[in-house]
């Protein structure tokens, strides 16, 4: 519940509310309104103005993309706008992502095109012996190993393919000549910060709090000029602004300030991002 995009969505679309459980008065009396027992771990219900659910109650959902998708269903059950960017952190945090590697000309080129397709939901750019490579994650309920191979070959992004297992080795084979397993941890070596997400580094997005995502999400938005603010969060977008507005008047003021590529590193950046922005 913690995760910055899930906390705006529960804040500006819902109306939270902490019952906690083993204790007695107003909270006991909330647990027996609604046939909770004292006992039960952490559950999240959606309820409307008359206190009924929007969707069934669910125990064991703890994680943040079953939350985030809950989320999701509870406000589409209520028919109420469902932000873009929760939908993105209910993909971001999906069980059962896949990846994929892929070799190219150019892994800056690869990454803003292979992080603009549907269902990707992370991509790093690194080195494979003297190849340069894109590593994509994504959800193959959204887009399958066989279509996102095709894709990234329409693309150019395909030179090679380094098989994650067997079934994607069969799958490529039928597509691509250069078909390889992919080597162990250490034969692989990821590229410089400043190297990931080429295009987003190089303008002041560099400092904005994103998740994963998103990052490849915006990334792809700036390399083809369009509006990388669907992507955002009302928050980031106002945030933005006061970023773009501290750098007119300071080009230096966020100096040192590097924006963590990792969700949960994302709270701590944003407290020392507010602090240089006062």
């Amino acid at each position: 519940m913690s995760h910055p995009l899930l906390v705006e969505a529960i804040e500006t679309s819902f109306v939270p509310l902490l019952i906690h459980n083993n204790k007695s008065g107003y909270d006991a009396q909330i647990l027996k309104q609604f046939n909770e027992p004292s006992w039960n771990n952490p559950v999240v219900r959606y309820l409307d103005s008359n206190g009924k659910d929007v969707i069934a109650r669910r125990d064991g959902v703890w994680t943040t993309g079953g939350t985030a998708e809950r989320m999701v269903m509870a406000l589409k059950a209520a028919r109420k706008k469902v932000p873009n960017y929760l939908v993105l952190a209910a993909l971001e945090n999906a069980q059962g992502a896949e990846y994929a590697t892929f070799a190219m000309h150019c892994y800056w080129e690869g990454e803003v095109k292979l992080g603009g397709i549907a269902g990707v939901r992370e991509t790093s750019a690194g080195w494979i012996g003297g190849k340069e490579v894109v590593n994509v994650a994504f959800n193959p309920k959204v887009v399958s190993y066989e279509k996102l191979l095709k894709t990234a070959q329409s693309m150019q992004c395909a030179s090679t393919v380094f098989a994650h297992n067997s079934k994607q080795t069969a799958t490529a084979k039928k597509l691509v000549r250069d078909v390889v397993d992919l080597p162990s941890a250490s034969r692989q070596r990821p590229v410089r910060y400043t190297e990931q997400k080429y295009h987003l580094r190089r303008t002041a997005l560099k400092y904005l709090p994103l998740t994963p995502i998103q990052l490849a999400k915006v990334n792809s938005a700036v390399y083809a000029r369009k509006d990388y603010r669907q992507y955002l969060s009302p928050r980031q977008i106002e945030l933005d602004k006061q970023i773009n507005a501290a750098l007119r008047a300071d080009s230096k003021k966020l100096q040192g300030l590097a924006a963590p590529d990792a969700a949960k590193d994302l709270p701590a950046y944003s407290k020392k991002l507010m602090a240089r922005l006062k």
